[in-house]
């Protein structure tokens, strides 16, 4: 929706005359001096949102610092799961395995 208004404003800018549509599909037109002057803030104001919507897919999620305990917590959690796994693949890995005895022998 804003891409359309944006090339209706941009070709009401170079043209002078621009169609500005309403809810119900019909709409007005706006030409000279008046075209060229709204669609120029038209224009404008859709720069805006596409680069604040730009600018704000790029960058990166903001941690609110509520969370950063908790985060912490959770990586602590993680440590101790991952040393207790480490502790019991070391201790299955010192046990011997029983011998068995063949029945033949």
């Amino acid at each position: 929706m804003i891409l359309l208004f944006e090339v209706s404003a941009l070709l009401g800018l170079i043209s002078g005359e621009i169609y500005l549509p309403d809810k119900k599909g019909h709409g007005g037109t706006l030409h000279g001096v008046t075209a060229r002057l709204v669609s120029l803030i038209i224009l404008v104001i859709c720069t805006f949102i596409l680069s604040k919507l730009w600018t704000g897919w790029r960058r990166r999620p903001v941690v609110h610092p509520m969370d950063l305990p908790i985060d912490e917590a959770l990586e602590r959690m993680r440590e101790r799961k991952r040393q207790q796994a480490m502790r019991r693949a070391n201790a299955t890995q010192a046990v011997e395995p029983p011998k068995t005895t063949d029945a033949d022998e």
